[in-house]
């Protein structure tokens, strides 16, 4: 047996002692809701993100109650389903005046470790969450940590600057906490790690996990309930797409790289009249033997309520793999890395491959596992000229997205001569065959590579290699940040036409991946990027709104405004969160002109591109910026050409195509404006199609009218009113959820909102 055989058949010997274990078909209890709200501290919105422990044949459930405040309850079971509430509820309520917990208590984690319950929670104080600690004998009786908080939010610019609330703790070697964190664009989930519980560390590659744009979770993420299983970190999480609240499944390797199940989401909301129909709220999973049990957060318009779901626990599936080897450019005397890649290595175990290439041309040198691959065993035998057999096994699946498996070091003959047309020689995979962890072959297709004697343009840092590196220094170039070489300026202009665009960079994020460049030509349609209305007199600051009109599927764009740098300065330009996963890059170096450029790999839908930021130095509008030049691209790398409009400009000249009502921001939004500079107002936007008799109104959740913001006949096109959080007698509204309903004629739309203190 040689070497490549030995290394492989260990690790499939491993392979059967490490199932992992997965779940995505739930039953929901047909006597839903378990848990309603009774008690008078918790009556005025229910109850809701339940957290459980089982300690031997008792379930001890600690939750959320709303109330004019939120507080922390606690409650019995032997089943899971029939629960008696513990005395003396709340377990856990809010703190004093000046303290991070003085407004609200809410979303526990518990554990049990060294003979005592922990419980890590989120306080509330002027909007601010933060987490704290607790601890407790008899999980009754609490003790807060006097040196509270203990993971406060980060500072002004970071993702998670507003917000670190909902923790999820587990303890395996170290305590370790996933949590939500929220800035001013981004609402996803970080991690952090601590050796007492106390002090914590964030993860600096935070967040962790990121709404998915165009999606059932592309608004937020919060993680609800991870576990670790044979070495496979599992998490349940809620998404929300500015409409309502579904939970999805993922598993990780390590806790931090996430591969999301393709099947998500696994559990939605009931139908029409059902107690759940509204969206879905906090939840916890509980593994027992082949049973996964949930308890999760639900209503229909009226209180939140704790209802139950299983789910048998079954063994990962794993789908068909595409694996490739894209093209390659290489000069006389260059090392290129030539790198295998496939669209998902979630679920490969193993894997041998032959790749056959022209030995008078390159010559294989080595073989490397990568970022996705870090922990395979790696064998190659290289001897054979022409011919590199590469095998790798591991006893733990990978997890994750698309990437690579393993990167093969050549060297290019340093006696070739670079001729025109290039020499171009093929990169054959003569054999690709994946095994799971328990060692069934999973389905493949490939695609051959080709490697050219040439240098390609796109490797703009002359590394040898196209990346996202290079795609950085395209946008920096595109934005004016980056004064090129002249044969940097060549490399980074990939389609020839003389300059650097944002079309540029994301034809390198295509190629580093080996995909091929779209190149769909100009358009003769004009796409109008909409500046949202702003008023703001001397010293005072204000923000609007970049959105852009006319493209369905967005790649990338470069603009450039004007203004009068004596009537306003821009003091900050951020991309917004429908374009995450974009690259952004903007330049405000320049007096009385601002730039910023971005680009994706894919296409992706955006109606809101930037927020631009402003300071008033007399009387400003919306007239006062300008723009210089705008192009945009789409998915077919078809060219746009961007024209500045007002948003009122734009309903007359182009009409929404149906009846919408959108989601207030912001949301929440607070009762009164602080020294942070929360909002005390929020925004209401709607678009008519045609004329139309409108009524917009503000409900609390048993129908009552709080607010009737517009009862007039009004024009098609794009509308807003602004809500102060006061009511009809303009005073102001207790604090908590509200719906505001539009009816336009015949057709009605709700929304929920969330007016804080």
């Amino acid at each position: 047996m040689n070497r490549r055989q030995m290394v492989l058949a260990f690790a499939l010997a491993l392979l059967t002692t490490r199932p992992a274990f997965s779940q995505t078909v739930w039953q929901k209890y047909q006597g839903n809701p378990v848990l309603t709200a009774t008690q008078g501290w918790e009556s005025s919105f229910g109850v809701i993100g339940p957290r459980l422990l089982k300690i031997g044949n008792t379930y001890k459930m600690w939750y959320t109650g709303i109330g004019t405040r939120f507080q922390i309850g606690l409650a019995t079971s032997t089943d899971g389903i029939h629960w008696t509430k513990s005395g003396p509820n709340p377990v856990l309520t809010y703190g004093q005046p000046g303290n991070f917990d003085a407004d609200h208590v809410d979303y526990p984690s518990v554990i049990y470790h060294n003979n005592k319950y922990w419980m890590w929670y989120t306080g509330w104080s002027n909007g601010i969450r933060q987490i704290g600690l607790a601890t407790s004998s008899d999980g009754v009786n609490w003790t807060k940590y006097s040196g509270n908080p203990v993971l406060t939010v980060g500072p002004t610019s970071a993702w998670d600057a507003q917000s670190t609330a909902v923790p999820c703790v587990i303890y395996d070697g170290k305590f370790k906490m996933w949590y939500h964190g929220k800035g001013l664009y981004l609402q996803a989930a970080g991690y952090a790690e601590s050796d007492d519980g106390i002090h914590w560390q964030k993860y600096q590659g935070n967040p962790v996990f990121t709404p998915l744009p165009n999606s059932w979770e592309s608004t937020a993420i919060g993680i609800n309930s991870v576990e670790k299983v044979n070495g496979i970190y599992q998490m349940w999480y809620g998404g929300n797409d500015g409409n309502t609240t579904k939970f999805g499944y993922a598993i990780s390797a390590d806790g931090v790289r996430w591969e999301r199940y393709g099947g998500n989401p696994i559990l939605t909301p009931g139908a029409g009249g059902a107690w759940d129909s509204g969206p879905l709220g906090g939840f916890f999973v509980l593994r027992e033997t082949n049973l996964y049990k949930m308890w999760y957060g639900g209503q229909s318009g009226g209180p939140w309520a704790i209802g139950y779901a299983t789910s048998q626990i079954t063994t990962t599936p794993v789908s068909k793999r595409f694996v490739y080897i894209p093209r390659i450019y290489g000069l006389p005397g260059d090392t290129i890395t030539v790198t295998l890649f496939a669209d998902s290595v979630s679920g490969i175990s193993g894997g041998d491959v032959v790749i056959r290439f022209d030995s008078e041309v390159l010559t294989a040198v080595k073989v490397q596992t990568t970022k996705l691959t870090p922990n395979f065993l790696i064998a190659a035998n290289l001897d054979t000229p022409g011919v590199a057999h590469v095998s790798l096994a591991s006893a733990l699946a990978a997890t994750g997205g698309p990437g690579g498996l393993f990167n093969l070091r050549m060297a290019v003959k340093p006696s070739l001569i670079v001729s025109n047309p290039p020499l171009s020689r093929p990169l054959k995979l003569a054999l690709a065959a994946f095994y799971t962890e328990a060692g069934k072959a999973i389905a493949i297709t490939k695609r051959d590579g080709e490697f050219i004697l040439g240098r390609s343009r796109g490797d703009v840092n002359r590394d040898g290699r196209i990346n996202a590196a290079d795609a950085i220094l395209a946008l920096r170039i595109a934005a004016g940040l980056f004064i090129p070489t002249p044969n940097q300026l060549a490399d980074a202009d990939i389609d020839g036409n003389g300059r650097v665009e944002s079309l540029d960079a994301s034809c390198m994020l295509k190629r580093a991946v080996g995909l091929d460049c779209p190149t769909g030509g100009a358009s003769n349609i004009a796409a109008n990027l909409l500046i949202s209305p702003f008023h703001a007199g001397a010293g005072n600051q204000t923000e609007t709104n970049l959105s852009l009109n006319g493209i369905d599927k967005l790649l990338g764009g470069d603009v450039s405004l004007r203004f009068d740098a004596n009537a306003l300065e821009i003091t900050d330009i951020q991309p917004s969160p429908e374009l995450e996963g974009a690259g952004f890059v903007t330049n405000l170096a320049n007096s009385g002109q601002i730039n910023f450029s971005f680009a994706a790999a894919n296409g992706f839908q955006a109606k809101t591109i930037a927020v631009v930021k402003l300071r008033a130095k007399t009387q400003i509008d919306e007239k006062s910026l300008r723009a210089t030049e705008m192009t945009f691209f789409d998915a077919q790398g078809r060219r746009w050409k961007g024209v500045l409009t007002s948003v009122d400009e734009a309903k007359t000249s182009s009409l929404p195509a149906a009846f919408r009502l959108e989601q207030n921001y912001p949301n929440p939004f607070y009762l009164q404006a602080n020294s942070s500079g929360r909002a005390s107002q929020t925004q209401i936007r709607y678009a008519l199609p045609q004329t139309a008799h409108v009524k917009l109104a503000v409900y609390d959740l048993n129908g009552r009218l709080v607010r009737l913001l517009e009862d007039a006949e009004k024009p098609a096109g794009e509308h807003a009113q602004i809500w102060d959080g006061l009511d009809e007698h303009r005073t102001p509204a207790a604090t908590g959820f509200y719906l505001y309903r539009l009816q336009a004629g015949q057709i009605t739309s709700t929304r929920k909102l969330l007016l804080l203190p």
